[in-house]
Parts: structure tokens; C-alpha cells; sequence
């Protein structure tokens, strides 16, 4: 706990130190820092066991970002975990972008893709802590390049048209939730499109190709001697959805599916396989306090369904929850952020517990 505590006071104390620090500041280049810290605490109330709570530094995220005259700008991101496996630093992003048009961007390097059921939000504003049920849903940091194609609208806060065509390394070890198996080293394709026509509602979708995912058979007919055959396949995901955000409340939608196509393994000494989908969708909604105080500026409640089914050629695989939610935000700047998330699991397997977890949340942002 002392130790906790010291990483907590220290953290508070950087983060304010780096608050709106610009590091380079001239007619034709700006370079600043920027990123967020979050420290929570989990506590499970499980249907058959005891009840257990746990405090953790989760992550820190810290950004060197800038623009190089009007053409030209960069990202650099780096990660500081402490959730399991995902332990330790990590170059999380490296990206640069060319800008030869207003309506034309292409941003080169380490990204995440244009695609995942997370599109309404970004990281730092999510309604809600986290989506444990749509884990498998959410996109990886990986190589690659998007060509990125806007049509802005009548003011700085609508546009027509937001267009990405990304073209990516599949080498990354996963797909949509497929662990089985390995890549084969090919490349795949993301499309991303939305339109804000009016401030604050923004509409769009998604579509994903991945190529030549490894499926793994060990034929143990003669145990002595197993033999593993492989063969490939291809995976298809694609979804979409609509949100609006208001002063005073935001509410959104969004619905994905995808398939793993391992019915296209042909190696005859494989035995046929069908193919596996996935189905994901949330609805959820918050309305906002506008507090104004010096301290707590704002505050959010609200409530969110989410449901996801890992494989729907099964029965009773399915998962669901819902979650009810408190938000609040301190400094007119929003520079801390407490969340407070009370979940409640319902598998459709009616063998299974129905757990129950709070989540608490501080985020500090700079």
C-alpha cells in the first residue's frame, strides 16, 4: 500500500508538472507532451466464492506530438502497464503523417487500424471503463499505412465525409479473438467511413479483411507419434453504428460481427472445419451535471448494455452485462477524471454465475 501510494503522489505531481508543457513553440514547428495515468481498484462480488478487491497502478501513456510546418506532423507513444502479462513499457505508437491537401492525409508506422466497436470514443473519454465483454472486438497497435480522405462541413465541428483506407501487417499474432493459431505473414485491409453532418451526432462503419490465419490440427491417432498439420484461412469483420454527444447527455449504439472462414482449410489430412462467427453490440447512455465549481466541474451517470457472442454455431456461449456508471470530473480543464463502473454479468449459459465487480478509476490527464 505505502508503495501505491508513493507511485500515486508522484504521479499526481508529474502529471501537473507536464500539464500543457510545449516543448518547441516556433512560427513553423510545435511539439508538446501530452498523455494520461490511471490508477484503479477492482473489487469481484462472485455469485459462488468470496468477494475480493485489488488497488493497481494500470497504465501510463505518454505522448510526444507535433506538426512541422502545414505538411508534415508526428506521434510518439509509449505504454507503462502493470496488468498481468502486459507488464512493463512498450512502444505503443510511432506514427508520421503528410498532409499535401486539407482533404488529403497519410499517416505512415506503428497505429492502431481504422476499425473496432470502440470508434464513437477515444481512450481518454470512454464513457465507461472498460468493455471486458468486447475485448476480443478491440484494435491492436500495428504496422501499417492509411490514406485518409475528409470533407470537412459547414464548421470546425461537423464534416461530410471521414474516409480510411488502411493497409496493414497481419503479422501480429491475433485475429479478432482467434489464439489458436499463427499468421502467415500477409497484409490486411481496413475500411473506416463516417459523417458528422451536425455537431455532435457522428454516423459510420467499418470493414476488415484479414488473409491467411493458421489453423493447427494434431491428429493423435498414434499417440507415440502425433502429427500437427496446418493450413490457412481468411477472416471477414465489419460493423458500424451512431452516437451523439450533447452538453448535457450522450447516448450511442454500435453493432459488429465477423467471421472466421476456417471452412477454406483444404489440406486433406485436416478434417472439415465450419466456419466460426463472432456478434457484438452495446446501447448505452449518460446524462451530464454542469457543475462549474472550481474542483468538480462535472458530473455523468449513466448506463450501458452490452452483449457479445464468441461463436453463434453454438449454443449457450454467449455473454452479457450490464453496467451503470458514475463519472466525475475535476478542474474546468478536466484534468482528473474519477469513474466509478458497477457491472453485472449475465452468460446466456444458465449453468454459469452471474458475477458482479466495481471498477474505480482515476485518471489523470496532461
Amino acid at each position: 500500500m505505502r508503495s501505491f501510494l508513493a507511485i500515486f503522489i508522484l504521479t499526481m505531481l508529474a502529471a501537473a508538472a507536464f500539464a500543457d508543457v510545449e516543448l518547441v513553440e516556433t512560427d513553423w514547428a510545435k511539439v508538446k507532451i501530452a498523455g494520461f495515468v490511471q490508477f484503479r481498484f477492482t473489487q469481484l462480488f462472485p455469485e459462488n466464492g468470496s468477494a475480493s478487491g485489488d488497488f493497481s497502478f494500470k497504465r501510463a501513456r505518454f505522448y510526444v506530438k507535433g506538426d512541422v510546418t502545414d505538411y508534415w506532423s508526428f506521434k510518439l507513444g509509449t505504454d507503462f502497464t502493470n496488468q498481468g502479462n502486459a507488464a512493463g513499457a512498450d512502444l505503443l505508437e510511432f506514427s508520421g503523417s503528410f498532409k499535401p491537401l486539407d482533404l488529403l492525409h497519410l499517416h505512415l508506422g506503428r497505429m492502431k487500424a481504422p476499425f473496432s466497436l470502440e470508434w464513437l470514443t477515444s481512450g481518454t473519454t470512454l464513457p465507461f471503463v472498460e468493455r471486458a465483454a468486447l475485448a476480443n472486438t478491440a484494435p491492436h497497435f500495428r504496422d501499417g499505412l492509411i490514406a485518409e480522405v475528409k470533407v470537412v462541413g459547414d464548421s470546425a465541428l461537423t464534416h461530410w465525409l471521414n474516409l480510411k483506407l488502411g493497409l496493414f501487417d497481419g503479422n501480429y499474432g491475433g485475429a479478432f479473438g482467434y489464439t489458436a493459431g499463427t499468421v502467415a505473414g500477409t497484409m490486411d485491409y481496413a475500411v473506416y467511413l463516417d459523417t458528422v453532418p451536425i455537431a455532435g451526432l457522428k454516423v459510420g462503419g467499418y470493414l476488415y479483411l484479414g488473409n491467411d490465419y493458421t489453423y493447427s490440427y494434431t491428429d493423435l491417432t498414434d499417440p507415440d507419434n502425433p502429427v500437427i498439420y496446418t493450413d490457412t484461412f481468411d477472416q471477414l469483420a465489419y460493423g458500424g453504428g451512431a452516437g451523439y454527444d450533447h452538453d448535457y447527455f450522450w447516448v450511442g449504439g454500435e453493432y459488429g460481427m465477423g467471421t472466421w472462414n476456417l471452412s477454406e482449410v483444404d489440406d486433406p489430412n485436416i478434417p472439415g472445419v465450419d466456419d466460426v462467427s463472432w456478434s457484438s453490440y452495446n446501447i448505452g447512455a449518460l446524462g451530464r451535471l454542469q457543475v462549474g465549481g472550481d474542483l468538480l466541474n462535472m458530473v455523468e451517470i449513466g448506463a450501458r448494455y452490452d452483449s457479445y457472442d464468441p461463436n453463434s454455431d453454438t449454443d449457450n456461449d454467449a455473454v452479457a452485462s450490464v453496467t451503470g456508471g458514475v463519472n466525475l470530473f475535476f478542474t474546468e480543464s478536466h484534468w482528473a477524471k474519477l469513474q466509478l463502473d458497477f457491472t453485472y454479468w449475465l452468460p446466456e449459459d444458465s449453468g454459469a454465475d452471474n458475477d458482479t465487480s466495481l471498477i474505480a478509476q482515476l485518471q489523470l490527464k496532461f
